[in-house]
């Protein structure tokens, strides 16, 4: 992982990852995605959400399943985005054309940290900027927060009437736990320490 202009924290805060995969057992794969992340030392999985399946949106391909984890983190918001695409490029993520089907799809939607939470840059917006546009992110976000408010944009229950005509179903209630309860070993941690 490139550490250039990658900057490090060292208090704790508190971010949103919104989890997705299209290709190969999704449930799966997000659950191996979640063994990982829990599994460095810099981070720490508080909740994780419900299970849904869903349409793709503007895109081709199988149904997606969805899910979303909230957690603290000693990282930056760029840093933290930088791990989580080496995780995906570990799972085999390839992206060909915009929106293609995905193996594994980690997306950094909300950074609870005055300094960050409105953020712009080439590499990263915060919060996530379709946000409010899906309800396979807004629900899971919901379960693991029913009053989250999205930076500058309100409360995410707000959004929900504008993307009631999406596909999605919840498949699998998952228990709210914490990270010590994972014991499975990462596949990727042969290939990776941080």
């Amino acid at each position: 992982m490139n550490q250039q202009n990658l900057e490090l924290k060292y208090e704790f805060y508190t971010a949103y990852i919104g989890l997705g995969s299209n290709i190969g057992d999704g449930i799966q794969n997000l659950n191996d995605a979640m063994i990982c992340i829990a599994q460095n030392p810099n981070i720490f999985i508080l909740q994780k959400s419900n299970f849904y399946q869903s349409k793709p949106i503007n895109a081709d391909g199988s149904d997606y399943i969805n899910s979303a984890i909230k957690i603290k983190t000693t990282y930056s918001p760029l840093y933290l985005l930088s791990f989580l695409h080496f995780i995906e490029s570990q799972f085999g993520r390839e992206r060909p054309y915009k929106y293609a089907p995905r193996i594994l799809d980690l997306d950094l939607l909300i950074y609870e940290d005055e300094k960050y939470q409105i953020h712009n840059c080439e590499k990263l917006t915060l919060p996530h900027p379709h946000i409010t546009q899906r309800a396979f992110v807004l629900m899971p976000l919901i379960d693991l927060n029913s009053n989250i408010s999205i930076p500058l944009r309100g409360k995410a229950q707000e959004f929900l009437h504008a993307v009631s005509e999406q596909k999605i179903s919840k498949i699998l209630a998952y228990t709210h736990a914490h990270s010590c309860c994972i014991k499975s070993a990462c596949p990727l941690s042969a290939k990776h320490q941080v």
